[in-house]
């Protein structure tokens, strides 16, 4: 599991915080945008598996990952031109599609290599899954979660297009991770979670009710599911 949960963590480090307008501007304009967006998570993937450098079959892995992560969006974007039906079920299948490409390493020798040092070694940290998991959520909810809410709103509302305000997907950003951390963390945190939420009450910004109820179902699932894991 070790390097199947830092290319995870890539993965959606390369396709929320990294991916900026910018580059989806790239990926919608020219068919080597999507391949410049694999590249910079095949080159986070690589980042956070630096200690294995010396193994062929890691760099044979990455470049597996930046063709089929290039080549999905790239056909994801013709599908959405052609089609117009950038719904939240293709958003779902592309992110499903994504990780299944990265679970093929559990196919590989390659996935049973691990990093330990001793405790007193300040890389000890990233010798443990558990933070690179638990990272992995708050990306994946926290930053992930503002992609996902305007697809179900447009499918509730029946919204003719995808629009993301900024000044909701900051302010959902950090109330995420704040459920998240409160909600997971062992003892008692969670009955702190409505103060989160008041913040929303005294805020000038108007939410509709159905941003509001995914962000914090999301938030809360992710919460629990961390709970249990550890």
């Amino acid at each position: 599991m070790f390097v199947f949960w830092r290319l995870l963590l890539a993965h959606f480090i390369a396709d929320f915080p990294i991916q900026t307008n910018k580059i989806y501007i790239l990926k919608t304009k020219y068919p080597w945008g999507s391949f410049f967006h694999s590249g910079i998570f095949v080159i986070s993937g690589a980042l956070l598996l630096w200690p294995f450098w010396e193994r062929a079959d890691l760099w044979f892995f990455l470049l597996f990952l930046f063709i089929s992560h290039g080549f999905q969006d790239l056909l994801k974007i013709i599908y959405n031109r052609k089609n117009s039906r950038d719904t939240v079920w293709l958003f779902l299948l592309d992110q499903i599609l994504h990780i299944a490409f990265i679970s093929t390493v559990f196919l590989l020798p390659l996935s049973l290599v691990i990093y330990t040092v001793d405790q007193s070694s300040w890389l000890y940290w990233y010798s443990q899954d558990k933070p690179v998991i638990y990272l992995t959520f708050l990306i994946g909810i926290g930053f992930g979660g503002s992609i996902l809410i305007p697809y179900v709103e447009k499918l509730v509302k029946h919204l003719p297009q995808v629009e993301i305000p900024p000044q909701f997907k900051y302010y959902g950003i950090l109330e995420r991770i704040l459920v998240i951390t409160l909600v997971s963390a062992p003892g008692y945190w969670y009955i702190f979670t409505p103060v989160v939420f008041l913040v929303r009450y005294f805020s000038k910004e108007k939410y509709s009710a159905v941003s509001v109820l995914v962000s914090v179902l999301a938030a809360v699932v992710g919460g629990i599911t961390l709970r249990v894991i550890f």
